[in-house]
């Protein structure tokens, strides 16, 4: 699959009014696949606009209110592909998003504390989904789903000297999804679980040195349509420590991160249930490096 997006928007400002106006192009010149049981082919080309807006209004220097709207898409998935209708036709999913809420920053006395709230709705249609009990790429109509986030950040260093570079954060989900249309009407959406959030505490030294843990937190989710068997929440640990240095040459500003990452540090169980009989293990202790480079202009 080749893919090419160009995202252009433009920002006016009109005292503490923002408006922010904007669209992606989503090209997708070429989507092939071969069966290499029975040696079919297929390829597709997918092509699109998606429009956003979004609105920003100070209420002052620490206080923002905003809201913003965009569609958005999901591409269809390899194992969406008849190899056995050539005259398959496929389209992107489509929802639109509406979203509401407050930002701050240097919030309380010593100005430490900074975070969002916001509230949001989302109008999916056409939600295509694999199961693999009988191996067959189904659409299961459209689904609704809305919600609120919040999220916080803490620089304890503003607080106590004693604190110097460190910071703490954290941020939760609670939503509710269901279908609202086709045979699974009215039943929360596969795969969504009512409750996501994490947690975790950050330390970043003059030299460049940083270290993170975070805890992460998925929900319970329906594992079918029906609504008939639940896959179990768990929480992760992560551990990430790196070094990130800027530069300044001319009109660039350069920056490295090189860092070390232990995804599920503690190695805990973890799997997803698709069935009753169908029963996918997620993956245990991950430990990787990675080398970043950004130039800015």
């Amino acid at each position: 699959t080749d893919a090419i997006a160009v995202w252009l928007d433009d920002t006016m400002r009109w005292g503490c009014l923002t408006l922010t106006a904007g669209a992606r192009l989503e090209w997708i010149p070429d989507s092939r696949a071969t069966d290499k049981i029975t040696g079919n082919s297929l390829d597709f080309d997918f092509v699109e606009v998606f429009p956003g807006v979004s609105l920003s209004y100070e209420l002052s220097p620490q206080l923002a209110l905003f809201g913003n709207w965009h569609r958005s898409f999901r591409a269809p998935q390899i194992w969406g592909y008849d190899f056995n209708n050539p005259d398959q036709e496929l389209d992107f999913e489509h929802g639109a998003n509406v979203e509401v809420g407050l930002n701050g920053k240097n919030l309380l006395g010593c100005g430490c504390l900074s975070g969002s709230l916001a509230l949001w709705h989302v109008d999916f249609s056409d939600f295509l989904d694999y199961d693999p009990l009988t191996d067959i790429y189904t659409n299961l109509g459209g689904f609704e789903s809305q919600g609120v986030d919040l999220t916080l950040e803490a620089d304890l260093g503003r607080c106590s000297r004693a604190l110097c570079g460190w910071s703490a954060f954290g941020s939760m989900t609670r939503q509710e999804s269901e279908f609202v249309d086709g045979e699974n009407e009215g039943s929360s959406t596969t795969h969504v679980p009512e409750w996501t959030g994490n947690v975790g505490l950050r330390y970043e030294h003059r030299s460049g040195l940083y270290g993170v843990v975070e805890a992460l937190h998925h929900g319970a989710s329906w594992a079918d349509a029906e609504n008939t068997i639940r896959s179990p929440a768990d929480w992760l640990v992560e551990v990430r420590a790196g070094w990130r240095k800027r530069w300044r040459v001319s009109c660039l500003t350069l920056e490295v991160d090189a860092a070390v990452t232990a995804k599920n540090a503690l190695d805990e169980e973890v799997y997803l249930v698709h069935r009753d009989n169908q029963i996918v293990p997620g993956a245990g202790r991950e430990l990787y490096g990675s080398l970043s480079l950004a130039i800015r202009f």
